[in-house]
């Protein structure tokens, strides 16, 4: 008697588990279910998808390009005469002022040229003086623009390439 008893609460017990086992499952697929039409009417419904709003940095681009040509303008000026020292200054304190703004302007002149750098080469001149493949850059004619160290725009060189197999 005492082992039938066990076989019914056994049983009874087995019972229950597989009931509670299958609405578990249930309840899984109606999750699954559920997030697939919540990412579906994502998709489907522009106005749910919060897009992070794009800023024209024409200008900061432009400020950069001319802050370049005034800085180089300003290395063949005499740093002796009155006229000259307010100019320079002047161009400094706008280069503050475009750097505090998250901005930066990196010239690579007379550094060796690197892929990587994300570079235009506009010329290339041979340059027997140089061992072959050896690059470097001779004149940045466009600085590359940065944004908080993110590229807004590219610069272009121009480079001397080494063509000397003895060097």
């Amino acid at each position: 008697k005492i082992a039938d008893d066990t076989n019914k609460i056994y049983s009874c017990f087995h019972g229950h588990v597989e009931s509670i086992t299958q609405n578990n499952i249930a309840i899984v697929k109606l999750i699954h279910d559920l997030i697939e039409n919540l990412v579906s009417i994502n998709q489907l419904n522009p106005e749910n998808i919060k897009q992070s709003p794009q800023v024209d940095h024409t200008l900061g681009v432009l400020t950069g390009y001319e802050l370049f040509r005034l800085k180089q303008y300003a290395k063949i000026l005499d740093e002796d005469e009155a006229t000259n020292k307010r100019i320079i200054y002047s161009i400094k304190r706008l280069e503050d002022g475009y750097l505090s703004r998250g901005y930066n302007i990196k010239d690579y002149t007379g550094d060796e040229f690197a892929i990587e750098n994300n570079l235009k080469v506009v010329n290339r001149i041979e340059d027997p003086d140089l061992k072959e493949g050896q690059k470097i850059i001779t004149r940045m004619i466009k600085p590359t623009i940065y944004y908080k160290d993110i590229v807004l725009k590219p610069g272009e060189v121009e480079i001397k390439a080494g063509t000397s197999k003895g060097k």
